[in-house]
């Protein structure tokens, strides 16, 4: 992600705001230029990998403890109160 995505989008975002300036680095017109675009887009096979490899067994894992939890029922207290 940061070899295909943030270090090539940042230095291109980087040369545009010393040249025009950071309102123009920021805008609509500059981040959907078509090298942006691109950029944007060659980041997917690798938040792929971590959806698939990541976050998935994850959410398995979370689902699978969730419903092979088991129920302790509450000791019973027999203790009272003293005045």
């Amino acid at each position: 992600m940061v070899v295909l995505n943030l270090f090539p989008g940042g230095v291109f975002q980087l040369y545009d705001v010393l040249a025009n300036g950071y309102w123009h680095a920021r805008s609509p017109l500059f981040l959907t230029q078509d090298l942006m675009r691109t950029i944007e887009w060659m980041r997917m096979p690798a938040d792929s990998i971590f959806i698939l490899f990541g976050c998935l067994p994850l959410a398995w894992a979370a689902l699978w403890v969730y419903l092979n939890r088991k129920r302790k029922p509450f000791p019973e207290d027999n203790t009272e109160i003293a005045d």
